[in-house]
């Protein structure tokens, strides 16, 4: 009788586990369907999925309020942040939303539990000066582009992962992206950021703007001897930009007795100005996760900390700062509410001190005495 009782509730839990899971994929396709982000769907995927683990064989349907507690602080014993918990959260009211759109009688408790408190905390931002650092850091046309469009519209890394080349308009510099929801908005750059832009592309003109890159050609100069001399030779792997074939060039730069290798550097630098050395696979972008390392790296050169997000601070700080108003940053940023914008209104503490010295009154009394 033990056994059969062991088995029935085992097939049970199974049951439930197979309609949970269910359950989570057509709430999931529901949210595609209705135009959510790419980033949103992952994250509440990433979520649910982590909470039928929690619940083994129970069913997500009869959930009660204790147990949601108790999901709580497994999250916050394995160092999760309060963002990422409060994210989790979201991702079951959407859940419970979703049953009661197709008429399901799902648990109260998701509604009910409380989100836990976030931290007010400022905005972390990189000053002109820090960022002048990270973009002398720089090494590639690449690394290039990513600092000054990152700093220069304040996008996402999601946004500027799949911006694509024939969206830039070249004429106002402007290029055009898609933000969250799926929501379209024009951005803009400057002079230096177009720059950056055209040496990496150089005459791209389709497929997305940061390209997985493969089958480098790293030319150098060599000694040879050629016809009973000694010469300064170079070779590479050239790519068509049309067909993207590739194609073997070498180039004779110079006879060795009467030309320096310092003087055949510089003439393989002039020559590379109009190679192209990389091919594109223009279907295919680099991974946020990839940028996101890439522009770590940059800032680790600069001696500076910095990530994506830090970036789009710095962005809408300087713009702020310079006197833009806050519905023009929040349209710029691609921000639903005003109020995320607001979060921007900070100044610097240069800029602080300034007004503190100004107008405190015993400011005042020490600067007249300074005076005199």
């Amino acid at each position: 009788m033990k056994v059969r009782l062991k088995t029935t509730t085992k097939r049970l839990q199974e049951d439930c586990s197979r309609l949970n899971e269910a359950l989570v994929g057509r709430h999931l396709t529901y949210l595609s369907a209705q135009g959510a982000s790419p980033n949103t769907v992952m994250t509440y995927e990433n979520g649910l999925r982590n909470f039928l683990r929690f619940l083994g064989g129970q069913s997500i349907l009869t959930v009660a309020h204790a147990d949601l507690l108790l999901y709580l602080s497994e999250l916050d014993r394995r160092g999760l942040s309060k963002s990422s918990a409060a994210n989790h959260l979201y991702a079951f009211r959407s859940f419970s939303k979703f049953c009661d759109l197709v008429g399901l009688q799902c648990s109260s408790a998701f509604q009910r539990i409380r989100l836990p408190k976030q931290p007010k905390r400022l905005t972390e931002f990189h000053p002109l000066s820090e960022i002048e650092r990270l973009i002398a850091a720089t090494r590639t046309p690449l690394e290039r582009a990513l600092i000054e469009l990152g700093f220069g519209t304040g996008c996402r890394i999601s946004e500027l992962q799949r911006m694509r080349v024939d969206d830039i308009g070249w004429q106002n510099r402007s290029i055009r992206v898609l933000g969250k929801g799926n929501k379209e908005r024009i951005v803009f750059f400057g002079q230096a950021a177009e720059n950056a832009l055209k040496q990496l592309l150089r005459g791209r003109s389709e497929g997305f703007l940061f390209v997985s890159l493969r089958g480098q050609s790293n030319p150098h100069v060599t000694k040879c001897q050629y016809a009973g001399a000694f010469r300064w030779r170079t070779h590479w792997t050239e790519y068509d930009s049309i067909n993207g074939k590739a194609v073997y060039r070498y180039r004779w730069l110079g006879n060795a007795s009467t030309v320096t290798a310092a003087e055949a550097r510089r003439r393989l630098r002039r020559l590379l100005k109009s190679v192209n050395l990389t091919h594109p696979t223009v279907g295919r972008p680099l991974g946020r996760r990839h940028l996101h390392k890439i522009i770590a790296e940059i800032g680790r050169r600069a001696g500076l900390k910095t990530w994506p997000h830090r970036l789009r601070h710095s962005f809408a700080t300087a713009m702020m700062n310079r006197g833009a108003g806050l519905r023009e940053v929040q349209e710029l940023l691609g921000h639903s509410a005003l109020s995320t914008a607001s979060r921007y209104l900070h100044t610097t503490t240069n800029q602080l001190k300034g007004v503190h010295e100004q107008f405190h009154p015993r400011e005042e009394h020490s600067n007249a005495k300074k005076k005199t």
